[in-house]
Protein backbone atom coordinates (compact mmCIF):
# COMPACT_ATOMS: atom_id res chain seq x y z
CA UNK A 1 0.00 0.00 0.00
CA UNK A 2 1.21 3.49 -0.82
CA UNK A 3 0.71 6.49 1.47
CA UNK A 4 0.92 10.25 0.91
CA UNK A 5 0.67 9.75 -2.81
CA UNK A 6 1.41 11.89 -5.84
CA UNK A 7 -1.56 14.27 -5.80
CA UNK A 8 -0.97 15.31 -2.21
CA UNK A 9 0.44 18.56 -3.59
CA UNK A 10 -3.02 19.39 -5.03
CA UNK A 11 -4.78 19.75 -1.71
CA UNK A 12 -4.62 22.49 0.86
CA UNK A 13 -6.83 23.11 3.88
CA UNK A 14 -5.86 26.73 4.36
CA UNK A 15 -8.73 29.02 5.46
CA UNK A 16 -11.34 26.26 5.18
CA UNK A 17 -13.55 24.89 7.94
CA UNK A 18 -12.64 21.51 9.40
CA UNK A 19 -13.65 18.60 7.18
CA UNK A 20 -13.07 20.48 3.92
CA UNK A 21 -10.12 20.63 1.55
CA UNK A 22 -9.48 22.76 -1.54
CA UNK A 23 -7.80 21.23 -4.56
CA UNK A 24 -5.25 23.80 -5.69
CA UNK A 25 -5.34 22.51 -9.28
CA UNK A 26 -9.11 22.39 -9.88
CA UNK A 27 -10.20 24.94 -7.27
CA UNK A 28 -12.91 22.55 -6.07
CA UNK A 29 -13.69 22.20 -2.37
CA UNK A 30 -14.21 18.63 -1.17
CA UNK A 31 -15.69 17.21 1.99
CA UNK A 32 -12.95 15.04 3.45
CA UNK A 33 -15.38 12.57 5.01
CA UNK A 34 -17.44 10.30 2.79
CA UNK A 35 -21.19 9.93 3.15
CA UNK A 36 -22.67 6.43 3.53
CA UNK A 37 -25.65 7.05 1.26
CA UNK A 38 -26.70 3.72 -0.26
CA UNK A 39 -28.25 3.82 -3.72
CA UNK A 40 -27.99 6.66 -6.24
CA UNK A 41 -31.37 8.14 -5.34
CA UNK A 42 -30.33 8.31 -1.68
CA UNK A 43 -27.04 9.95 -2.67
CA UNK A 44 -28.87 12.61 -4.68
CA UNK A 45 -31.31 13.24 -1.82
CA UNK A 46 -28.42 13.60 0.62
CA UNK A 47 -26.61 16.03 -1.68
CA UNK A 48 -29.79 18.09 -2.24
CA UNK A 49 -30.19 18.28 1.54
CA UNK A 50 -26.80 19.95 1.72
CA UNK A 51 -27.13 22.00 -1.46
CA UNK A 52 -28.03 25.12 0.50
CA UNK A 53 -24.37 25.17 1.40
CA UNK A 54 -23.38 24.51 -2.23
CA UNK A 55 -22.57 20.79 -1.82
CA UNK A 56 -23.40 18.36 -4.64
CA UNK A 57 -22.37 15.03 -6.12
CA UNK A 58 -19.33 15.42 -8.38
CA UNK A 59 -19.48 14.62 -12.07
CA UNK A 60 -17.14 12.03 -13.63
CA UNK A 61 -14.35 14.49 -14.39
CA UNK A 62 -14.43 15.98 -10.91
CA UNK A 63 -14.38 12.67 -9.03
CA UNK A 64 -11.70 11.23 -11.30
CA UNK A 65 -9.56 14.29 -10.50
CA UNK A 66 -8.94 12.94 -6.97
CA UNK A 67 -7.87 9.50 -8.23
CA UNK A 68 -4.16 9.06 -7.73
CA UNK A 69 -2.74 6.38 -10.01
CA UNK A 70 0.31 6.14 -7.76
CA UNK A 71 -1.89 4.81 -4.95
CA UNK A 72 -4.05 1.77 -4.43
CA UNK A 73 -6.53 0.71 -1.79
CA UNK A 74 -7.33 3.61 -1.59
CA UNK A 75 -6.47 5.14 -4.95
CA UNK A 76 -6.39 8.65 -3.48
CA UNK A 77 -4.31 10.57 -1.00
CA UNK A 78 -5.19 8.88 2.30
CA UNK A 79 -3.70 11.76 4.30
CA UNK A 80 -6.50 13.95 2.87
CA UNK A 81 -9.46 11.59 2.42
CA UNK A 82 -8.61 8.80 4.85
CA UNK A 83 -8.24 5.10 4.22
CA UNK A 84 -11.88 4.39 3.36
CA UNK A 85 -11.99 2.36 0.17
CA UNK A 86 -15.13 1.64 -1.74
CA UNK A 87 -17.26 2.69 -4.66
CA UNK A 88 -18.35 6.35 -4.87
CA UNK A 89 -21.22 7.82 -6.89
CA UNK A 90 -20.91 10.54 -9.52
CA UNK A 91 -23.79 12.67 -10.77
CA UNK A 92 -23.18 11.41 -14.31
CA UNK A 93 -25.57 9.01 -16.06
CA UNK A 94 -24.28 6.22 -18.27
CA UNK A 95 -25.87 7.25 -21.59
CA UNK A 96 -25.44 3.70 -22.94
CA UNK A 97 -27.44 2.21 -20.05
CA UNK A 98 -30.22 4.45 -18.67
CA UNK A 99 -30.47 2.43 -15.42
CA UNK A 100 -26.78 2.94 -14.63
CA UNK A 101 -24.69 5.77 -13.29
CA UNK A 102 -20.93 6.22 -13.35
CA UNK A 103 -19.02 5.61 -10.14
CA UNK A 104 -15.38 5.36 -9.12
CA UNK A 105 -13.99 2.34 -7.30
CA UNK A 106 -11.34 3.86 -5.04
CA UNK A 107 -9.78 0.50 -4.22
CA UNK A 108 -8.39 0.57 -7.78
CA UNK A 109 -9.18 4.06 -9.12
CA UNK A 110 -11.33 2.60 -11.93
CA UNK A 111 -14.38 4.28 -13.42
CA UNK A 112 -17.30 1.82 -13.43
CA UNK A 113 -20.91 1.82 -14.58
CA UNK A 114 -23.26 0.48 -11.92
CA UNK A 115 -27.01 0.11 -11.50
CA UNK A 116 -28.60 3.10 -9.78
CA UNK A 117 -30.34 0.70 -7.37
CA UNK A 118 -27.01 -0.65 -6.08
CA UNK A 119 -26.77 -0.24 -2.30
CA UNK A 120 -23.77 0.46 -0.07
CA UNK A 121 -22.21 2.97 -2.45
CA UNK A 122 -20.65 6.04 -0.86
CA UNK A 123 -20.65 9.72 -1.77
CA UNK A 124 -17.99 12.38 -1.57
CA UNK A 125 -19.54 15.83 -1.91
CA UNK A 126 -17.95 18.77 -3.71
CA UNK A 127 -18.61 22.45 -4.31
CA UNK A 128 -17.11 25.20 -6.45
Amino acid sequence: MFNNCIKSSHATGVDLPSGQIRDKVTGLIWQTTSQATGNWSSALTNAVGQSGNGWRLPNIKELMSVVDTGCESPAWNSSVFGDTVGVYWTSSYDINNPNNTWAVDFSSGELISIAQATENVKSLLVKN
